[in-house]
């Protein structure tokens, strides 16, 4: 049996890595001492998540785009088995009373107000990466990449025909990243007597992809 020298039982066996983007991105789990707080240690997973996410690194996409028109019911006013909420990360519509999964709901006031509520508006949680909204001036055709900050999380976004806007789901249980959802949406038009509100709604569910077009994303 060979001794090893003082300088190879110091010298570790580290995982192999590479240089992206001037980060070093390891092929193995990330280590981390055990008594580090869960803050900490959650906040440096994903920056280097973060930083080694580039459409060069990231596995093909599996999911298709796709437009799906919508009608959602408000808050106020309607029965409550019509549902209220829209979950972007399940495509899908959900009941308020039923599921904690909604990204956003709608709702109308009295005075005629029409808004969207973020998920923090209606007792669904706040992430890491809350859901939210950007209202834009560009058609809805035209949004070809997702935006990933500047979202407003914490108020209502007041909305009427026509409008388009970024919106952003909650972060998802099956995106590896720890990264939240990315989509488009118009408003196309309310059924004030129905209280209902008619959207048309593109949500890209591969993980660390902000394409908006249909189709299956390249990025």
């Amino acid at each position: 049996m060979r001794l090893l020298s003082t300088a190879e039982a110091k010298t570790p066996k580290g995982p192999k890595s590479r240089k992206i983007h001037g980060l070093t991105c390891f092929r193995t789990t990330l280590k981390l001492p055990l008594m580090r707080s869960f803050p900490a240690v959650f906040g440096l997973a994903l920056a280097v998540a973060a930083g080694c996410t580039s459409p060069n690194t990231l596995p093909p996409a599996t999911i298709t785009n796709r437009i799906d028109t919508v009608a959602v019911f408000a808050v106020s006013g309607t029965p409550v088995y019509q549902p209220s909420g829209y979950s972007m990360t399940e495509r899908r519509l959900v009941r308020l009373d039923q599921s904690v999964t909604a990204d956003f709901a709608y709702d109308h006031t009295a005075a005629g107000k029409r808004v969207l509520l973020p998920a923090a508006l209606i007792g669904h949680g706040i992430t890491t990466s809350p859901p939210g909204f950007q209202v834009t001036p560009v058609p809805f055709d035209s949004l070809k990449l997702a935006k990933t900050e500047g979202y407003l999380t914490l108020d209502t976004v007041a909305v009427a025909a026509g409008d388009v806007l970024y919106a952003r789901s909650r972060v998802p249980t099956t995106c590896y990243l720890g990264l939240p959802a990315y989509g488009k949406l118009e408003v196309l038009s309310f059924d004030d007597l129905a209280g209902t509100m008619l959207f048309r709604v593109l949500v890209n569910l591969n993980c660390g992809y902000t394409s908006l077009e249909p189709g299956l994303p390249k990025q």
